[in-house]
């Protein structure tokens, strides 16, 4: 089971490590996009969760307006 953590509201701890999770906008075919933070320390894991949402967030209006694939988005 997963528990939310604190303030952040994308990052979950999964067993030992925390992950992020986010649904993809509509656009984007409304997956669920989940991404280890390969750490199981919960001050790390409350630094990266901001910086994965807006990284997110660039990536997903890269991908809707210049047609980034999810593909190159994954490698970047």
């Amino acid at each position: 089971m997963e528990a939310p953590m604190g303030l952040q509201s994308n990052t979950f701890r999964r067993g030992a490590t925390y992950a992020w999770r986010r649904r993809l906008p509509a656009a984007l075919g409304s997956r669920i996009m989940q991404i280890s933070l390969c750490t199981n320390d919960p001050l790390i894991a409350r630094r990266l969760g901001p910086i994965v949402t807006t990284k997110s967030y660039s990536h997903f209006d890269t991908m809707m307006t210049q047609g980034l694939s999810r593909d190159d988005a994954r490698r970047s």
